[in-house]
């Protein structure tokens, strides 16, 4: 209630109604719960657009009401009420919150011999209480780190935070484990420590990916853990802290110093999707201390001169001031050069704390005013405690012979007021993006309803984003260009459904591909438009937004109108990250879908995929058959075993008789999921026929089944697959594949991964050739992704990227 004044009366009491969180397209349940011990037969249900119907609950006075996520951001209001008479009273109301749901991968790692708890169990808990943000982490054990135990000795200098960084003995720490073994930038590392004279629970800087669990200083590591990658991945503060003015263990929240309480409100939800835009992201630690620097008593400061007021309305803070453009200059004699590196010690006056930080780029050294200076070639800024990207205003620059320090680098925007605490410091305008033209701005508004949300808090900083990557290099603004590309007025009729905001040269290949595919393939495309209809799954329209699941600097083609994804299947997209996915695709096909593919190679891989899972080409919804398949292959190990042994020996099985049944269903199980070779589902036959000849006693004599030894071996394969894949056991397979983990709701077991007909990928292949030529006077294929030589991503069809660039690009 302290951050939501959202407050009902009912029966002349205070109701605060709850959040739920939903991730984008995945159903979910909301559990209504009456006071009394049968539920109202009179109590009636409803959301913000349409009526509910509730379905029985596992207690008389329980009722589960069905949801399915939404667009990212919308919130859906349910209500539970009663009409009496004429009058209508609300009992209760829930708001249920859509986000696009998060994936993160954390490595635990246990140092100097500490003990941690199975890492299921952790993981289990991480997710249990990120879930209620939509986030899922993937949490691995990593191979104990050994250290020299003295290293740990005042190892915990610092507080978890903002502005926080790595006291000194941490920092060598980090540098060691770095040196040890390779270091995945997009992975996070908890350490588990239980010796030393650590004096806090745990320890982790905002937007660093090392943090530290001191385990003689907590009875709850797993959610000391949870808390440490709160600070760390999501930036979360304390519920005291005083932004929130909330007294310390007074709350059930994760971020509270208040025993074993996890919970997470819905602001934090919030944070954990659209953080506070710091600049700042994973850094390495600055290297160990330079020999022979010696103080001068000098002060960087401001040259006021140069600085004007300047309001920039689609950044990320607001109000500012812009410094104009300035030489990066240092004196020459101060410079040490390695490697067009510059090192500088700077010191901060708050802490008195000495840190080292680091400037590249050197181009040239010039005069200005009879003194030499060097100038840097990207006018970057220099890199200090708080992140790349952000320097103190009040930070005192220690200079000496071998160092370099300056602060006038380049565009400065000044922070005048922050919710982050960061007032007075300055931020590379480069990070925001250039100042937009007053044509431009006066299109953002329009078009923000179809912007991503961190796109439309920051979208000068977009637009910087696309000129980096190659498009708009001729100075054009993207939705002054979209705008005269016809995005507004456009609409097409594609695959039986209406597609509207594109390009006209995309129009124009999506009519093209119509033509060309119902006039050479006529029953793939009617039966293509037959699942479409059956299942409304095409999202064509611009989504101004990054490209999903990669650098977050790459805008996406969908930004622009040139692309649509189209789901008869609600196939994934699957990336190198889902090595479930790939490595199980890549066992029954062959096909990794992380490397170069053809088209024809993809759906020749996805029709063998569902001819081994289903028997058949095409999709079949039976995952609950699939499953019980495999749990029945879990099952039987132990007879598995014995059967193995009758070339050699007679087996007994307790109560054969009465199992044989099972066992026989069991084995069947195994022909249908786990081999997939002639002779070992006609070895698996033979088994079968044997047991079934065994009418009495629970003796099973010895018999050579033919090919036998080939069914233990495929069986053997098939479970170190499910190993590699990241899972401990068939189990956690089962309950991985049976949830259908990836986006889209895609469950692989039902779908398969491509269910497009390549006539429609021929078929687009050719429109784009045609347009591309029209337009550039070169024909090229369009852009499929599911021929992506780095990932597999099925449903998407655009212009080819080197296409639109040059479409951007082209001088009036």
């Amino acid at each position: 209630r302290h951050f939501y004044q959202n407050v009902l009366t009912i029966n002349d009491e205070e109701y605060v109604p709850a959040w739920k969180s939903v991730p984008v397209g995945m159903p979910d349940q909301v559990i209504a719960v009456a006071n009394e011990n049968e539920f109202p037969e009179n109590m009636k249900f409803r959301s913000s657009t349409l009526d509910l119907e509730p379905m029985a609950g596992q207690q008389d006075n329980e009722k589960h009401l069905s949801v399915i996520g939404k667009a990212h951001g919308d919130i859906d209001v349910i209500e539970a009420y009663q009409k009496i008479e004429d009058e209508e009273n609300v009992a209760g109301r829930i708001n249920v919150v859509s986000y696009e749901k998060i994936y993160k991968t954390l490595e635990v790692v246990p140092v100097n011999g500490a003990s941690i708890e199975d890492i299921d169990i952790i993981g289990d808990r991480i997710n249990r209480i990120f879930q209620q943000a939509a986030v899922e982490w993937k949490v691995e054990a990593a191979e104990p780190f050994m250290v020299d135990p003295k290293l740990l000795e005042n190892f915990d200098e610092g507080e978890s935070g903002m502005l926080a960084s790595f006291p000194d003995k941490m920092q060598q720490f980090n540098r060691e484990f770095k040196r040890s073994r390779p270091v995945d930038k997009e992975t996070y590392y908890i350490f588990v420590i239980n010796e030393g004279s650590a004096s806090l629970s745990g320890f982790m800087p905002f937007k660093r990916q090392f943090g530290y669990v001191f385990t003689k200083n907590t009875t709850y590591t797993n959610k000391t853990i949870a808390h440490e990658l709160a600070h760390g991945a999501f930036r979360l503060r304390h519920t005291f802290s005083s932004a929130y003015g909330i007294p310390q263990r007074s709350t059930d929240n994760l971020m509270d110093y208040n025993g074993d309480h996890d919970k997470l409100k819905k602001f934090q939800w919030d944070l954990i999707h659209d953080p506070e835009n710091l600049v700042g992201w994973f850094e390495d630690d600055e290297e160990s201390a330079l020999e022979g620097l010696y103080e001068y008593n000098y002060v960087i400061s401001d040259d006021e001169t140069l600085i004007r007021e300047k309001t920039f309305p689609h950044g990320i803070i607001e109000p500012r001031v812009a410094l104009l453009p300035g030489l990066v200059v240092a004196l020459e004699n101060t410079i040490f050069v390695n490697e067009n590196t510059l090192i500088a010690k700077i010191r901060l006056k708050s802490s008195g704390k000495v840190y080292y930080t680091k400037y590249s780029n050197i181009e040239e050294a010039i005069d200005i005013e009879s003194k030499k200076y060097i100038v840097t070639k990207n006018r970057k800024i220099l890199e200090t405690p708080y992140g790349a990207g952000i320097t103190d205003k009040n930070a005192e620059y220690i200079i000496g012979k071998e160092v370099f320090a300056n602060k006038s680098c380049g565009k400065y925007v000044k922070i005048n007021s922050s919710t982050g605490g960061i007032q007075g410091h300055w931020i590379a305008l480069a990070a925001l993006g250039e100042p937009l033209t007053l044509e431009e701005l006066a299109l953002v508004d329009d078009y923000k309803t179809f912007m991503n949300s961190d796109v439309a808090n920051n979208f000068t900083g977009f637009v910087s984003d696309f000129r980096k990557d190659g498009y708009f290099t001729n100075g054009t603004e993207p939705l002054t260009w979209m705008e005269e590309q016809g995005l507004k007025e456009n609409t097409v009729t594609f695959l039986g459904m209406e597609v509207s905001r594109i390009i006209t040269p995309f129009k124009e290949v999506l009519e093209e591909t119509e033509k060309n595919f119902k006039a050479d393939y006529p029953d793939a495309y009617n039966s293509l438009v037959t699942q479409l209809n059956s299942i409304k799954s095409m999202q064509g329209q611009t989504a101004i937004r990054y490209i999903a699941n990669e650098c977050s600097c790459n805008p996406s083609n969908h930004s622009l109108g040139a692309a649509i994804d189209i789901r008869p299947a609600l196939n994934p997209q699957i990336t190198y990250k889902n090595a479930a996915y790939i490595s199980f695709i890549k066992y029954l096909t062959g096909l990794d879908l992380t490397k170069s593919k053809t088209d024809q190679q993809v759906v020749t891989a996805q029709e063998e995929f569902m001819i081994k899972i289903h028997g058949q080409k095409t999709k079949k919804y039976d995952l609950a058959n699939i499953i019980a398949d495999y749990e029945d292959v879990n099952s039987i190990t132990k007879e598995f075993d014995l059967l193995a042994k009758l070339k050699d020996q007679d087996v007994e099985i307790m109560d054969f008789q009465k199992a044989k049944a099972d066992l026989v269903a069991m084995l069947n199980a195994h022909k249908n999921r786990v081999v997939f070779e002639t002779d070992t589902k006609a070895a698996i036959d033979e088994m079968n026929t044997y047991l079934n000849s065994i009418t009495t006693g629970n003796t099973i004599t010895k018999k050579v089944i033919t090919n036998w030894d080939k069914v233990v071996t495929e069986k053997i394969t098939f479970l170190e697959m499910v190993k590699s894949a990241g899972f401990s056991g068939l189990d956690k397979f089962i309950l991985y594949f049976g949830k259908g983990q990836l986006d889209y709701f895609n469950v692989l077991l039902e779908n398969g991964f491509g269910e497009l007909p390549i006539e429609l990928v021929k078929s687009f292949h050719k429109a784009h050739q045609v347009v591309s030529l029209k337009y550039n006077g070169v024909s090229v294929k369009g852009e499929w992704g599911g021929s992506y030589d780095s990932k597999y991503d099925g449903m998407h069809f655009g212009l080819r990227t080197s296409f639109i660039k040059s479409l951007t690009n082209k001088q009036e």
